[in-house]
């Protein structure tokens, strides 16, 4: 802390050791020399006499929230100061009492402080993902531009102090759920992660989001508020309600031509049937887990050979293979199917994995022997 006093001509009458020293003198001979005797930068020192003509001349104090000072070693510090008139002792000449305080290490680490936030801040805003936290209200505090985006909004600032129930692209629905999920992870103390909810945009359009929301706490450990992120996730969702509307149009299409796929994995011994392979085999469709072994049951016994023959020469010969078997089913009737495989094989050649369809022709198989007895008994006559 400097401590000084300087008389109406804003010569110096006291001055502490620290204040003295930060100018390269002593205090003894700073006494008599106004700013302008120290030869320092003349703008700062004619600031500082300014100053004191001021305090002076008005009869009252003044306070100086920054100045800057370049001291002897010519280091620019920043100080925070006060000057009080006073009378001298002695003459009753007006004067006045000035006390500063070095806030140099404090400014700095407020401008650190400053660029961390900004760097923070633009690293918030370049993210895809809309990061928010709120008080124990649910009142926004922060976020950043995706978020301030999605509500319709110039940027975060324009968010603060409000409720997701003030934003009119909200409906009344997604507004409470969003809070009542606030209120929640506050109570509990509990994250919820991967919460999915629906949200509507400022420009109307409807948009997934996955959310998670966690308790925001203080240095205490105490409950301040939710911390959130969201990722939008509805070209996912589009993704997956048309993958499910394919598969459903192709069980359907299998459905219809008694068609059905398959897939081996060989590395994990895993196989894959289609719906339609289960009701082909009269196994139910929900069955857990296919398994070559009832397929192979099923195959009529003089036809094994066959089937395991044709497999086996695919994988073997590397092409595809086809063969026409029956089933043997367990109350006795037959089924007549063609099936159709090929083998996946790794870079070297050793093979990954095999797949293929089943189909179910039967019928065909009854026709085209129901007309070649016809044919026959034409023939005869």
């Amino acid at each position: 802390i400097f401590i000084f006093a300087k008389d109406c001509q804003s010569r110096f009458l006291f001055a502490n050791r620290l204040a003295a020293e930060a100018l390269g003198l002593s205090p003894e001979q700073l006494v008599g020399r106004n700013d302008l005797d120290l030869g320092r930068d003349r703008a700062q020192a004619e600031a500082f006499m300014r100053d004191d003509r001021e305090v002076i001349a008005s009869g009252q104090p003044k306070f100086v929230p920054e100045e800057t000072l370049t001291d002897s070693a010519g280091r620019i510090r920043i100080h925070q100061t006060i000057k009080i008139p006073f009378q001298a002792p002695g003459t009753g000449e007006p004067a006045l009492l000035g006390v500063a305080v070095d806030i140099t290490d404090r400014k700095r680490a407020e401008v650190a402080l400053r660029a961390s936030q900004q760097m923070l801040q633009l690293v918030l805003n370049n993210i895809p993902q809309g990061v928010f936290w709120k008080d124990r209200e649910s009142r926004y505090l922060g976020c950043n531009e995706t978020v301030a985006r999605s509500r319709g909004v110039e940027n975060a600032a324009a968010l603060l102090g409000k409720t997701d129930r003030e934003f009119g692209s909200l409906s009344p629905e997604q507004a409470a759920f969003f809070l009542q999920k606030d209120r929640e992870v506050m109570a509990s103390g509990q994250p919820q992660l991967g919460l999915l909810e629906q949200t509507t945009r400022a420009d109307g359009s409807t948009r997934w989001l996955e959310t998670n929301k966690v308790p925001l706490l203080d240095a205490a450990g105490q409950v301040i508020g939710v911390l959130g992120t969201w990722q939008d996730i509805t070209e996912r969702k589009e993704a997956e309600e048309a993958l499910r509307d394919s598969e459903a149009r192709l069980c359907e299409a299998q459905r219809l031509a008694h068609l059905g796929s398959w897939e081996w994995d060989l590395t994990a011994g895993q196989l894959f049937w289609s719906d339609e392979i289960f009701r082909l085999f009269e196994l139910g469709v929900n069955r857990s887990q296919p398994f070559y072994q009832a397929y192979r049951q099923l195959i009529h016994p003089e036809d094994r050979e066959a089937v395991d023959r044709a497999y086996a020469a695919a994988g073997k010969d590397r092409r595809p293979y086809e063969v026409t078997h029956r089933l043997l089913m367990p109350d006795g009737r037959v089924k007549w199917v063609q099936e159709q495989g090929e083998f996946i094989y790794s870079a070297a050649g050793v093979p990954l994995s095999s797949r293929g369809t089943l189909q179910d022709i039967t019928e065909r198989r009854h026709l085209e022997e129901a007309g070649l007895e016809g044919g026959v008994a034409e023939e005869l006559q």
